[in-house]
């Protein structure tokens, strides 16, 4: 299994593919930083006029935290695509090459190719979160320093610099449980197709179409509303709450690890039961 696991990790990385939304990430975090840098925007100003006269905040300015929190929000839509890139090539970039036919006939039972597989794409994700906590968190520490932190969600919370690290750690945790939704999804479509281009592109499909049906008004809408993956995928913002609502935390966690667990049972179906004859 262990050389199962090598060998699919070594395919992931040869791919040029697999770099391109690593270095879009980078290049994102980059710019983000480097705008904030050269501008010295004072977003204690920003956030004191939006809150109105009737709030005080001393002492908050551009910091490293403030700028990943940023960060963090402006790559959450963007995401998706990056991690389908690699996730929906997984398996129909070799069915359309022919390798995977000959990966098929091998004494190696499918369930254990199909799970190097699926670990290899695990582990790129969790390289792109590792990126993003590295870039996004860490260096920005490193440019503009430590500091205290404004959110807004169901309460504005005022969190201190001592306790962001470990919300941010959470953070990032819950985004890769997120973002493996869409792996899943994009790599259960992948099982099923030889186009590699194909996954990719319904993967993003099914997402927009989801965040359409998600921002509807109607009433008619709601309860279809409360399970699409996409309203549960900004969890991760939960970490940055004084006093979350656990139940509604609980709820999105359950809901997504169906999806997970739905979209990686098809996968594993279509992919030991897949004819290799025609």
């Amino acid at each position: 299994m262990g050389n199962l696991i090598y060998v699919e990790l070594y395919k992931t990385f040869a791919k040029p593919r697999t770099y391109i939304g690593l270095i879009a990430i980078i290049l994102l975090i980059g710019l983000i930083q480097i705008g904030y840098y050269l501008s010295k925007e004072d977003i204690g100003g920003q956030i004191k006029s939006m809150m109105g006269d009737s709030v005080t905040v001393e002492n908050l300015s551009l910091n490293g935290n403030m700028v990943c929190y940023l960060v963090m929000q402006m790559l959450y839509f963007h995401l998706p695509i990056i991690v389908a890139l690699v996730s929906g090539d997984s398996i129909s970039g070799e069915m359309s090459s022919g390798t995977i036919r000959a990966l098929m006939v091998k004494p190696a039972p499918r369930w254990k190719l199909f799970l190097a597989k699926w670990i290899a794409n695990q582990f790129y994700l969790l390289i792109v979160v590792l990126v993003i906590y590295f870039f996004g968190l860490l260096l920005s520490r490193f440019m503009f320093g430590n500091g205290d932190i404004v959110v807004y969600g169901n309460e504005i919370s005022i969190l201190s610099k001592g306790e962001l690290l470990v919300r941010f750690t959470k953070a990032i945790a819950l985004s890769y449980l997120s973002l493996t939704v869409i792996s899943n999804l994009a790599f259960m479509l992948s099982s099923f197709m030889e186009n590699s281009v194909a996954p990719i592109v319904i993967t993003m499909v099914i997402n927009i179409v989801f965040l359409i049906i998600g921002s509807l008004t109607f009433e008619f809408f709601e309860p279809i509303q409360q399970v699409l993956f996409t309203k549960h995928m900004s969890v991760w913002t939960y970490s940055f709450e004084l006093n979350p609502d656990l139940k509604e935390m609980n709820k999105s966690l359950i809901i997504l690890l169906l999806y997970i667990l739905g979209f990686f049972s098809i996968a594993f179906y279509s992919f030991t039961k897949k004819d290799i004859t025609q």
